[in-house]
């Protein structure tokens, strides 16, 4: 647990950064500033796109593997995606939508 001198630190901080100018760099001149380590890769858009949470999280399973708890954790993003789109069907029928004049 932080100390509430470091607490009061690291708020002093973050108030006195410039957000603006961060907010205007480009990403190749973030990635400029923060790499320090010079041998330091950044991953690409496509290995991003690889990367499965799931599975790195239940045991460092290769890409698409599974097990029986990963099998789980999928099942529960499919139930939920399903759900949220139950949702939105459900809002968009029971939407009214204004009527103009001359229109049936």
């Amino acid at each position: 647990m932080p100390t509430r001198k470091q607490l009061e630190e690291a708020d002093r901080l973050i108030n006195q950064f410039d957000w603006a100018k961060y907010d205007a760099m480009t990403d190749e001149e973030i990635q400029a500033h923060w790499s320090f380590d010079p041998d330091m890769a950044w991953p690409s858009e496509e290995e991003l796109a690889e990367f499965d949470l799931v599975a790195w999280v239940f045991g460092g399973m290769e890409f698409g593997e599974t097990n029986a708890a990963s099998r789980v954790i999928y099942g529960l993003v499919g139930l939920a995606g399903v759900y949220c789109i139950a949702s939105f069907l459900a809002g968009r029928r029971t939407e009214r939508r204004p009527v103009t004049a001359g229109a049936r």
